[in-house]
């Protein structure tokens, strides 16, 4: 059963000499005041409880982004907004829930504004990298008007575990205002796919080196890829995932074993399928040159064939792992024309030169990387009109690189990668030992369950 705590820390400030709140209150209708004040305080406290206590998602909206006029369908949302009373300006405590009958949200206030005190409500979260993170920290104040003095102050801390976390759109310039957040059932049925990730991971000669930490490049490489996927199964997402390790070329037999399903996306969530997945992962051997473009070719298919199956709207992710310069590529030869072109098929590719219309790899020697990158960045194109297709409603590429005192590749081939799958600099990792390979891939398995939800969340 889910579980919300609430801790908190209540000061009342003790009240000095005969100040009454508003001119005209005795003494004795401080009192009333008093209580009155308390009253709501506890109120929006527990009211903040018991609406986050079964949400599955909330989010911390800033102050800029606050206001009724600019709500998002089917969120809820309770906060502190900006009013008058007769005139003077003030502030309120205030919901919006969402009427699912009426496409519409009703406003209620929970604390009435006051001319003679003003509220401040502020929420942030604590570490959001954080998966475990659930906590909403928070605090509810209440100050003279004339002087800013406070005259009571509530701060508290509230978890809601069945949350995925708690996300926080607040900034130091732009303090968190308000809560959005909803309670939807959350679809962990095996037909629900979270999202989409295909690995291109290189297994090429060079992954048997040593690395940094006792082991080699492609141990490593296998412990925090299983590392990654059981990340995605905590979570329970849906998330899928599709192998796609590459030497000379990406065929499915680049393993010690041909899988049947080898590109098939399998969930991580469901355990058969996360125990084929690190069947896989444990069959990776290293071996032969790096032609990073047929990894990318095979899973831009991959994608595309998922996405036409599925009846599932899901975001699509890439990891690249690399630890060498890319020197391979394939083409494909027409008896007929007599051409060569770069390509861009679902075929398997073969080492016989020349062989028509099959897909066929070609090294390129040390100082001529031109052909094996340009397949790079034609591959990569291709792979970025995947969000073009109405069934994958976003695409984020990631890049690991092995770049020790042993690796080969150069800042130009990280460049290309980098470029051919538009992949930002902070989505680009740089490693030199084991801890560094198992921190970037924890991190990007992080990133990942985060932004599922982010797409999902209210707009700002």
């Amino acid at each position: 059963m889910e579980i919300v705590i609430a801790s908190m820390a209540i000061s009342i400030l003790a009240l000095f000499g005969f100040r009454t709140l508003a001119s005209g209150f005795s003494l004795a209708g401080l009192g009333k005041n008093e209580y009155v004040i308390q009253t709501s305080m506890k109120h929006v406290s527990e009211k903040i409880t018991n609406e986050i206590r079964y949400s599955s998602a909330v989010f911390i909206m800033p102050e800029s982004s606050f206001r009724e006029g600019n709500l998002s369908d089917e969120w809820n949302y309770l906060g502190m907004e900006n009013t008058t009373v007769n005139g003077v300006n003030a502030t309120q405590i205030v919901t919006y829930n969402w009427d699912a009958d009426n496409s519409s949200h009703v406003k209620k206030i929970v604390i009435e504004p006051r001319a003679d005190l003003v509220y401040d409500l502020k929420f942030h979260g604590d570490d959001i990298t954080s998966m475990d993170n659930k906590e909403i920290y928070y605090s509810l104040i209440g100050a003279y008007a004339d002087s800013g003095e406070e005259y009571w102050r509530l701060d508290t801390a509230a978890e809601a575990l069945n949350a995925l976390q708690v996300v926080d759109y607040s900034t130091a310039s732009d303090v968190g205002r308000a809560l959005a957040y909803r309670a939807d059932n959350r679809d962990t049925s095996s037909s629900y796919v979270g999202g989409r990730v295909a690995m291109i991971l290189d297994v090429s000669g060079s992954m048997i080196n040593g690395m940094s930490g006792g082991t080699t490049r492609i141990e490593a490489l296998k412990n925090s890829t299983v590392s990654l996927l059981e990340a995605f199964a905590k979570e329970g997402n849906n998330v899928e995932v599709c192998l796609f390790p590459f030497s000379r070329h990406a065929n499915p037999n680049v393993l010690s074993s041909r899988e049947t399903n080898y590109f098939q996306f399998l969930n991580t969530s469901i355990s058969s399928e996360f125990g084929t997945l690190k069947s896989s992962v444990d069959s990776l051997a290293a071996a032969g040159t790096t032609n990073t473009g047929d990894g990318i070719r095979r899973a831009y298919h991959a994608l595309n064939n998922a996405a036409s199956l599925s009846s599932e709207v899901a975001p699509n992710y890439v990891i690249v792992f690399v630890d060498g310069e890319t020197n391979t590529y394939t083409y494909r030869y027409s008896s007929i024309t007599l051409e060569y072109t770069y390509d861009d098929s679902d075929q398997d590719a073969t080492k016989i030169k020349d062989k028509s219309d099959t897909p066929i790899t070609r090294w390129s020697d040390y100082n001529n990387y031109a052909y094996p990158r340009q397949y790079v960045s034609n591959m990569g194109a291709k792979l970025r009109s995947l969000p073009s297709d109405q069934k994958v409603n976003s695409l984020r590429c990631y890049l690991v690189v092995v770049n020790d005192s042993s690796s080969t590749v150069s800042q130009e081939g990280i460049d290309n990668i980098k470029l051919a799958l538009n992949i930002d600099d902070t989505d680009v990792y740089s490693v030199s030992d084991t801890s560094g390979l198992e921190d970037a891939f924890t991190s990007i398995a992080n990133a990942i369950n985060s932004d599922i939800w982010y797409i999902l969340g209210p707009g700002l």
